[in-house]
C-alpha cells in the first residue's frame, strides 16, 4: 500500500470515528436529557402527592384543600408529557381520587355547589380509568378505604381528636 492511501485511510478511519463518536454523545445525550426529565417529573409528582397527605393528616381543611388543587395542577402539567410511568389511565385515576376528595371536603365545609361539582369532575374522570363502577358512591367509598389506609399511616387532625373522618 502506498503512501498516499495509507493516509487516505488513516483520515478516513478519524474522520468515522469522530462522526461516529458524535452520534454516539448526541444519542447519549439525549438519553440523559429525557432521564433527567422522567426523574423531575416523577421528584414533583411524588412531593405533591406526600403534601397531600401531609395536609389531610395534619394541616386544616383549607390547606388540604389547597394541596389537592395544587396536585391536580401538576397532574395537567404532566398529562401530555410522553412517560412510561404517568400513562393516562394513572392520570386519571389520580385526577379522579383527588376530585373525589375535594368533593368530601365541600361537604365537610357544607358547600352543595362544589360537592356536586367536584363530584361531577370526579365520575368524568373514572371513564379513563378502566374501573367497572364509577359512580360516586363507589368513588366515595374508594378513597375513603386509601384515606384511612394512608401510607403517612396517621389519621386526620379530626380523627386524632376523636371525631369521625367524615370529610378530608
Amino acid at each position: 500500500m502506498n503512501k498516499p492511501t495509507k493516509l487516505i485511510l488513516l483520515l478516513l478511519s478519524h474522520v468515522l470515528f469522530a462522526v461516529g463518536g458524535g452520534v454516539l454523545g448526541y444519542l447519549a445525550h439525549e438519553k440523559l436529557v429525557s432521564s433527567i426529565a422522567f426523574v423531575d417529573e416523577v421528584a414533583l409528582v411524588s412531593r405533591a402527592a406526600t403534601y397531600v397527605d401531609i395536609q389531610r393528616a395534619q394541616g386544616s381543611t383549607k390547606d388540604y384543600k389547597a394541596a389537592l388543587l395544587a396536585y391536580l395542577e401538576v397532574l395537567e402539567k404532566y398529562r401530555h408529557e410522553p412517560s412510561v410511568l404517568f400513562t393516562e389511565r394513572v392520570h386519571s385515576v389520580d385526577k379522579t381520587l383527588a376530585y373525589v376528595r375535594l368533593a368530601r371536603v365541600a361537604e365537610a365545609e357544607g358547600n352543595r355547589t362544589e360537592v356536586a361539582s367536584y363530584s361531577k369532575n370526579a365520575v368524568a374522570s373514572c371513564a379513563g380509568t378502566g374501573w367497572k363502577d364509577c359512580s360516586k358512591e363507589k368513588l366515595w367509598a374508594i378513597t375513603a378505604r386509601l384515606d384511612k389506609a394512608s401510607f403517612m399511616g396517621a389519621g386526620t387532625n379530626n380523627e386524632r381528636r376523636g371525631g369521625s373522618n367524615v370529610a378530608p
